[in-house]
């Protein structure tokens, strides 16, 4: 889809985008269960910074789906090598990540386009995965296991990992009675582009709507009916089913629903 035509889009749904892009924000903390709850073995590890890059690397690819053991396998080796120039320091510098993959590689933009275009099986939205879950990370942790000694990192040098998932939100609240639908694939830059105009620092927001998203869906693909899972909600280890996070679900959907 053309990019004037998603804030076209954005445009005339402006008004339903901000009350749902609000419950997200107030929201917040109730998401924040995932981060810790995938990230949690870092949390005290005592690797070397090394180590924990790569644990975050097995941790996206494992986590985004469209797995094959076999090219998995192979991507996590060619990167372990990558990493093999590394110091095996408890803390490293963020430039000594960036020369693994070349002199050219000044920035996390660069590591992106990088990795999501020569690392196999480990395309735009697992390598976005893999550099927030780092960021998340270094934010996060205590300050003695932190990766990176210094990290000045600009929020808006993140991407978006666009999924069906958020495709299928974003979809349900922009373009609800349109024959052309948002991809994952080919708008994958216009969404993050969008949303990084629009929210400045909170783009990330729209991550957050695959968390709603993954209990108000079912089915597969981009066409997922929106509706309750009951089956996810209990069945996921980062989210206690209570009844105050079931009335939360029942709120994001009526709102997606426009109700």
């Amino acid at each position: 889809m053309k990019e004037s035509t998603i804030i076209d889009l954005y445009t005339s749904n402006e008004s339903h985008f901000q009350k749902v892009i609000e419950f997200v924000r107030k929201n917040v903390d109730v998401k924040q269960g995932i981060n810790r709850f995938f990230n949690s073995s870092l949390l005290t590890c005592q690797s070397n910074a090394k180590e924990k890059i790569r644990i975050l690397y097995i941790h996206a690819i494992s986590a985004a789906g469209g797995n094959n053991l076999t090219r998995n396998g192979k991507s996590c080796k060619e990167f372990y090598k990558k990493l093999q120039n590394l110091p095996e320091d408890h803390q490293i510098d963020l430039g000594d990540l960036f020369k693994c993959f070349g002199k050219k590689i000044k920035s996390y933009n660069d590591l992106f386009k990088y990795i999501s275009r020569n690392n196999l099986n480990f395309g735009p939205k697992k390598t976005a995965l893999f550099l927030n879950n780092i960021d998340w990370v270094q934010r996060n942790i205590e300050i003695s296991q932190k990766i990176f000694r210094e990290y000045d990192i600009n929020v808006l040098e993140l991407m978006i990992p666009v999924d069906n998932v958020i495709v299928r939100i974003l979809n349900e609240i922009l373009c609800p009675d349109k024959n052309e639908k948002l991809d994952q694939y080919k708008d994958f830059i216009n969404i993050n582009n969008l949303f990084k105009e629009k929210l400045g620092p909170e783009f990330m927001l729209i991550e957050d709507l695959w968390f709603w998203g993954y209990f108000s869906t079912k089915g597969n693909g981009i066409n997922r009916a929106i509706v309750f899972n009951n089956d996810k909600f209990f069945t996921a280890e980062f989210l206690k089913p209570t009844k105050e996070n079931r009335k939360k679900m029942d709120e994001f959907i009526k709102l997606l629903k426009r109700k």
